[in-house]
């Protein structure tokens, strides 16, 4: 028995492109769509090929929230070490040992 598939009250055929794990994500789908480029001006008329899941769009989304995570951890740890000299030059054993007489 076949496998029948629909997409948009359309028959369709669901190919899946898997890459090698030193494959470059971006130079794959470059590739693949200049490869269906070529292929649909081979197909007969109704026939058409079209992208249903790009894995692309979801890498580079998470390469902008992990840089956006890296700013943010930064920032975090500037706060903290300004809030911690903060601290630090305001506590009383600060002022006590450093403006002690005859300290200078």
């Amino acid at each position: 028995m076949p496998l029948r598939t629909r997409v948009a009250s359309s028959d369709a055929t669901f190919i899946t492109m898997k890459t090698s794990g030193d494959a470059k994500v971006f130079i794959v789908r470059g590739a693949i769509e200049a490869a269906i480029t070529d292929m649909q001006i081979k197909l007969p008329q109704g026939t058409s090929i079209d992208w249903l899941f790009d894995g692309s769009d979801g890498i580079g989304h998470k390469l902008r929230q992990l840089i956006m995570n890296i700013v943010q951890g930064f920032v975090i740890l500037l706060v903290k070490i300004a809030l911690c000299r903060l601290y630090w030059l305001r506590s009383p054993a600060f002022f006590d040992s450093y403006h002690r007489p005859g300290h200078w």
